[in-house]
């Protein structure tokens, strides 16, 4: 079974994604205290990581509909 680049990149987000949220849990537990501006950045980053990567999944879907129709003609 071939694997998608994009489902690569979603799974390793996912797991970095839970990894960090119990990191922050652990670090709050301990400190009292939370890194407000490194947790906005890196859930900023992943969300557009995220809408990058369905971007080009509708434009490659757009663009491979395109060429089939312009086939059928």
């Amino acid at each position: 079974m071939k694997r998608k680049t994009s489902n690569i990149v979603l799974i390793i987000l996912a797991i970095f994604i839970v990894t960090f949220t119990i990191v922050c849990l652990w670090l709050f537990y301990l400190y009292q205290s939370i890194p407000d501006t490194l947790i906005t950045c890196v859930y900023g980053l992943c969300g557009s990581e995220c809408g990058v990567l369905g971007w080009i999944k509708v434009m490659k879907t757009k663009y491979k509909n395109e060429s089939e129709v312009n086939e059928d003609e």
